[in-house]
């Protein structure tokens, strides 16, 4: 199932291979075209010739962790729209205070919310961001 990367609305990057290639699969089966990428370099790399709607981005990465990934992302202002869902194992308040002050929308724990809430809160975003480029913003 793949996706054009220009038709990405959901952009999975998580070094966990079967989470990453499982969430994209699930979000597009759910009408949500998505690619996986499993570095915090891959993201960076796509993200330069792409945009996506909403990055789903995992903390915990092996070469490019996703704190210095949303950094990038929020320096860059062809991406002042993408919206950034931290995605991590590590329930640290710390950690999610760190991804607030970076610019992350939001800090899921993983485990704590089903695909079924992890699609619905992927849907709402989208939205907003449509409603947004509705009214002209």
């Amino acid at each position: 199932m793949a996706v054009a990367a220009s038709q990405t609305d959901v952009l999975v990057v998580d070094d966990n291979v079967l989470v990453c290639h499982s969430l994209a699969r699930l979000l597009c089966l759910s009408g949500f075209p998505s690619r996986c990428v499993e570095t915090g370099q891959e993201a960076l790399d796509f993200l330069k010739t792409c945009r996506p709607t909403i990055v789903l981005l995992d903390v915990m990465m092996p070469d490019v962790n996703g704190f210095d990934v949303l950094q990038a992302i929020r320096a860059d202002e062809r991406c002042a729209n993408v919206v950034v869902l931290m995605y991590s194992a590590v329930s640290d308040p710390v950690f999610r205070a760190r991804a607030k002050e970076l610019g992350a929308n939001d800090y899921i724990i993983k485990g704590d919310l089903s695909f079924a809430q992890i699609k619905q809160l992927v849907a709402d975003h989208l939205e907003r961001v449509k409603k947004t480029f509705q009214q002209g913003g």
